[in-house]
């Protein structure tokens, strides 16, 4: 049907991996749902940045949802669920956080 560019060669993710992508002004980055559960802190919530830009996210783990929101908390973020395979395929260069 299309071709789907190699996987690089640093990220072993299974391919039906549960991830979302953050957007932010200066870009996007893909974080595999099993990744931000292993940072949370004993809240539930971990913060990581994407071009200056601080994100929160908030884990829960009994069903694995997680919650992404910006600046102080209040405001939710853009955020995209997916699978691995499927946004590695459309989206090659895409930066991987979380590990």
């Amino acid at each position: 049907m299309f071709a789907v560019e190699a996987e690089p060669s640093e990220y072993t993710f299974p391919p039906k991996t549960p991830c979302v992508v953050v957007r932010a002004v200066g870009g996007e980055r893909l974080y595999p749902l099993a990744s931000i559960a292993d940072r949370v802190n004993g809240t539930g919530m971990w913060t990581d940045a994407i071009d200056g830009e601080i994100f929160t996210f908030h884990h829960a783990p009994d069903p694995n949802v997680v919650r992404v929101t910006s600046g102080a908390g209040e405001e939710a973020a853009v955020v995209i669920y997916c699978f691995w395979f499927a946004w590695h395929a459309m989206h090659p260069d895409t930066e991987v956080g979380g590990m």
